[in-house]
């Protein structure tokens, strides 16, 4: 998960891996998110975890890392007057 630059469809689709998607949230959605993957983290128990989400626990953490990551950078890019 990264952050692109916003611009054209093609511009960002450029900027794209082949197995990555790009995906516009408002930074209300993109805080919803986050509060989402806490809740499920604190409402699976762990060894139902696998089967009912098709993931392992720690890669859900990694993704809520990397969410709430993004969602503070683009605070602080928006606070200091960025895109």
């Amino acid at each position: 998960m990264r952050r692109v630059q916003l611009g054209s469809a093609p511009a960002i689709a450029g900027q794209l891996g082949e197995d990555e998607v790009a995906v516009a949230l408002t930074l209300g959605e993109l805080s919803m998110l986050v509060g989402a993957i806490r809740e499920t983290l604190e409402a699976v128990e762990p060894w139902e975890f696998q089967t009912r989400l098709g993931w392992e626990r720690g890669d859900l953490r990694a993704l809520q890392s990397q969410v709430r990551g993004l969602l503070l950078a683009e605070r602080q890019a928006r606070a200091d007057g960025g895109e």
